[in-house]
């Protein structure tokens, strides 16, 4: 069975999410409006650092920041 949910891809070059606060509250404003959300960012430290993670439903994957 295929999932039907509207799906919304939102890339980010600055800082990773949800250190990015304006990109995370616009991530889960598209959440909670019934679209599947994943977001593309640079790696950060710590909790941030992880390539995948889903946090409150919003799938995160980061990539390394260019040298």
């Amino acid at each position: 069975m295929s999932d039907c949910r509207n799906k919304v891809l939102i890339i980010v070059e600055n800082l990773p999410v949800p250190n990015d606060r304006r990109v995370w509250l616009e991530a889960k404003a598209l959440q909670e409006a019934g679209y599947e959300v994943s977001v593309i960012s640079i790696k950060g430290r710590g909790r941030s650092g992880a390539s995948y993670e889903q946090l409150e439903v919003v799938h995160l994957y980061r990539y390394p920041a260019p040298p």
